[in-house]
């Protein structure tokens, strides 16, 4: 089986998009998604461009997991993991305990709960055909 492994997106939604095309043309027959899906680095990014903010990337992987099931898996990455975490924090223990580059911490709360509503999607790690794949940020 062909295997494509698409590394840090970071709201590059055009590049994800490409992995699935390959993924739905039979190009590959699998798709693993490293993580990392979230966090641009360019506010002007969220804010202008609403196709690359980080709700629409992280639904979009929860689609893709629906159409794809076992052939489209996706693993947290070290910024996802973070608003994971946020989620249930108070803002000042934000701003003193998450140290990611890049993190959105004004909008750390309604990203947090984009992936709760979307649990299930992603995993930690994932072992295929003896491999192990995960994110290098852990």
């Amino acid at each position: 089986m062909k295997t494509l492994v698409c590394p840090d997106a970071h709201q590059d939604l055009t590049s994800l998009h490409y992995c699935i095309s390959q993924l739905r043309d039979g190009e590959v027959d699998r798709v693993v998604f490293l993580g990392d899906v979230v966090d641009s680095w360019s506010s002007e990014q969220w804010y202008m461009d609403p196709m690359h903010s980080p709700h629409v990337c992280i639904r979009a992987l929860a689609e893709w997991k629906k159409e794809f099931g076992d052939k489209f898996i996706c693993l947290v990455g070290n910024h996802d993991w973070a608003y994971m975490r946020i989620r249930n924090m108070r803002m000042s223990e934000v701003n003193n305990a998450i140290c990611i580059s890049g993190l959105q911490h004004e909008n750390s709360k309604l990203i947090g709960n984009t992936f709760d509503e979307n649990d299930g999607v992603f995993q930690l790690a994932a072992c295929i055909d003896g491999v192990v794949y995960s994110h290098a940020g852990f």
